[in-house]
């Protein structure tokens, strides 16, 4: 872009330093003066004019408890989000020399961490809806309320793999399935640009496949693991022309992802083809100190050299002109980075319009409700029916509401979330609608009712609906690290989230226990799980008649969950991920590669992927194949089609998923045993039909050959459709030559 490149070519170094840096400020970036106005701190201040300007600013307007931002500790709201964003672009805009607005970028991976945002339903949900239009609906939502308050470039977490539940940001991760993660990645970038806004796609690589879960830490794969599993999302996004990608904290096979040429040029750029900003997570230049020999002004230089262009609350980047000057980097090799944050800045007219409109847009559109319809929608389809023994819907019954976990709203919306206000609860819902609730436990009192109390209250009902599950509910009084995740938790009971890593994934204690005491009455007992991993939940399904998997899902997931149990929607998705029954078991992705069984302990998942039930029944019929030849499909124009009958055989609306997956024998390598490459999410009214059709191609079809590129050969296909990757109804064999 020409205005870039002559932007670029008035620059001194420092300030090309000033774009590409970024030290710790965002929300410490203003306070609040004797009359309650947003002013810029000095300290920030100081900062900008040293650099002649910044190129980005990342979470400026965060409210949570890291950030100590709240309604009564001087958050910005809504009515005071363009004034604020005005006071920052116009003292930057108006005393640099050049004048270069910032860019405002901010995590926003299930709606805004910011004060009187959306909230909508995790990753985790949206992979469990297998609906990606529905996901490209609510990230255009996101994008769109975060541009009309000035966050040009909101962070969605849609690279990470959902391959170890023990990690704690596996609430973030669509899936344990690239072909799934992939749909849904290309539906958050087309979703926030139909918002006019741009989009950072995080994080960039294999972050979920670290060892043992530990955030961070060590991915032990190869490059063949990196491809067929985590890669496909990343190309997705970038096929759609995603402007900005986070690299990750964690290393691949010994090498750190912030100083990996091969990954950050080899493959992002120049295979895949991103012409947008990679920028670094936080403070994770500086983490790669000892990697440069303990030279920090050396790590920035490394990183830069590598592929980073931007640094996120480091040190490392400001040392840049030393690194110059001791010939560490050349500033042509500065130059390249400052010009793709420039081009984006032009991109997105910021540079042109620098001001918002002060006309109150944020607000308009939050009282407008549109978000908060599709957080609803979002929710109910993202509900996962794991058993059902002819207790669900309850019609006509009296509901006992049991678990401290339903009376508090921040249990039902996960990780990353702000201070709320007017958000209802479960209990609050059920409450309304004539349930009687007792808390029965809390994570930290454990049980908290008598038994005598207990035995009256459910010798009042016809039904209990019991909340479990985990915990991502972070609060002011626990301890989080410079990258904010958790350190210690002192307040609230957290065992989910960044920074909550597992060695076990069983529900507290005190909820089995109490469920056995209510299991003890002989009433019909339907759990409601709230959770942000896949827990170890065979105790739960032994003494539950029936389970609903909720996740954590948003704003509006109290009222979604109340209509989902007395039938009124019927909209339930199906589990993107494997629920496991041993933590030894792990992993126990569906597509691993399994050999011998062990010998005290079988394979199988307590509930598989692709798994889950509805209040209407669905059969499959009329199965087809089409074959097209290998060379054929090589060539790109070959396509194999496959189609069959999904039909609804009961008396009530229902949502099928029929779901196709492949197996291949030949090639060059050895392929795994069961491959999603299909899905469709079909609604049908009772008796009714709908032919569904799938094709098969070259990207379905492909593998990592090993002359280290994508092909495809002659081979033996089994093809596959079902219900779940363990339900297959139909299945055949095909030679491709």
């Amino acid at each position: 872009m020409k205005r870039a490149k002559d932007l670029l070519k008035k620059m001194t170094l420092n300030e090309k330093i000033g774009q590409l840096a970024q030290q710790f400020f965002g929300f410490n970036a203003y306070t609040r003066d004797q009359n309650n106005e947003i002013v810029l701190t000095e300290e920030f201040k100081s900062y900008v004019l040293k650099f002649g300007g910044i190129g980005m600013l990342n979470n400026y307007f965060r409210a949570d408890p890291w950030s100590k931002r709240c309604y009564v500790t001087g958050g910005i709201l809504a009515s005071e989000r363009e004034k604020a964003y005005n006071v920052l672009q116009k003292f930057i805009v108006e005393n640099t020399r050049l004048g270069i607005p910032v860019l405002i970028e901010e995590d926003a991976p299930h709606g805004r961490q910011v004060l009187d945002s959306v909230i909508y339903p995790v990753s985790l949900n949206v992979g469990c809806s297998f609906d990606p239009l529905l996901y490209e609906r609510q990230t255009e939502e996101i994008g769109y309320e975060a541009k009309i308050g000035g966050v040009y470039v909101p962070y969605f977490s849609v690279f990470d793999m959902a391959v170890d539940p023990r990690w704690g940001r596996f609430e973030e991760c669509f899936s344990e399935d690239p072909y799934l993660a992939s749909k849904m990645s290309a539906s958050a970038v087309r979703g926030v640009h139909k918002s006019g806004n741009m989009l950072c796609c995080k994080h960039y690589l294999a972050q979920g496949s670290v060892v043992g879960g530990h955030n961070g830490g060590v991915c032990n794969i190869g490059e063949r693991e990196v491809r067929e599993i985590h890669l496909p999302s990343v190309k997705s996004a970038v096929d759609e022309k995603c402007e900005f990608i986070m690299a990750t904290y964690s290393e691949i096979d010994g090498e750190p992802c912030h100083a990996s040429s091969y990954y950050l040029k080899t493959v992002l750029r120049k295979e895949l083809g991103f012409d947008g900003v990679v920028r670094s997570d936080g403070c994770a230049i500086d983490n790669l100190k000892d990697f440069a020999g303990g030279d920090l002004v050396k790590a920035g230089a490394v990183s830069v050299k590598a592929g980073v262009d931007c640094g996120l609350w480091d040190d490392a980047l400001t040392f840049l002109e030393e690194a110059v000057e001791k010939g560490y980097i050349s500033e042509k090799e500065i130059d390249s980075a400052v010009l793709r944050l420039l081009e984006k800045k032009f991109q997105c007219g910021v540079m042109d319009k620098p001001y918002l409109d002060e006309n109150g847009q944020s607000v308009k559109y939050l009282e407008s409700g549109k978000g908060q319809t599709v957080a609803y929608e979002m929710a109910c389809e993202s509900f996962v029916l794991l058993k059902n023994e002819n207790v669900l819907p309850l019609k006509n019954k009296k509901i006992l509401l049991i678990g401290g976990n339903l009376d508090n709203v921040y249990y039902m919306l996960g990780d990353y979330t702000p201070e709320q206000k007017g958000v209802k609860t479960v209990k609050d819902v059920f409450t309304e609608n004539d349930a009687d609730y007792i808390q029965g436990w809390t994570f930290e009192d454990g049980i908290t009712v008598s038994d005598g109390d207990l035995n009256e209250a459910v010798s009042k009902c016809d039904v209990v609906v019991f909340g479990c599950g985990g915990s991502s509910v972070r609060d002011f009084e626990s301890v989080y690290n410079g990258a904010g995740a958790i350190i210690e938790a002192k307040g609230k009971y957290m065992d989910c989230g960044e920074g909550s890593d597992l060695a076990e994934l069983k529900l507290t204690d005190c909820q089995i226990k109490l469920l056995e005491k209510i299991a003890g009455f002989n009433k019909p007992v339907v759990s409601i799980v709230l959770a942000g991993r896949a827990y170890v939940l065979s105790e739960l399904k032994k003494l539950s008649d029936a389970i609903v998997w909720c996740g954590y899902p948003g704003c509006e997931g109290a009222k979604a969950i109340y209509d989902t149990v007395i039938g009124k929607r019927n909209d339930f998705g199906r589990l993107s991920f494997s629920l496991p029954k041993s933590v030894g078991q792990l992993p126990v992705c569906y597509n691993y590669k399994f050999s011998r069984p062990y010998v005290d302990f079988d394979d199988e998942p307590l509930f598989e992927f692709g798994f889950g039930l509805s209040y209407a029944e669905f059969a499959l019929s009329d199965f087809r194949v089409d074959l097209a030849t290998a060379d054929g499909i090589r060539g790109g124009n070959g396509k194999i089609v496959v189609s069959f009958d999904v039909e609804n055989v009961s008396s009530v609306s229902g949502r099928a998923v029929p779901q196709l997956y492949i197996y291949k024998v030949g090639g060059t390598i050895s392929h795994r045993k069961k491959e999603l490459k299909g899905f469709e999410t079909v609604d049908l009214k009772a008796g009714q039909k709908k032919r569904v059709c799938f094709t098969l191609g070259f990207e379905e079809l492909k593998e990592w050959s090993t002359e280290k590129k994508y092909d495809f050969f002659p081979c033996k296909l089994t093809v596959m459709i079902g219900n779940s990757s363990k339900d297959i109804v139909f299945e055949k064999e095909c030679i491709i030559d």
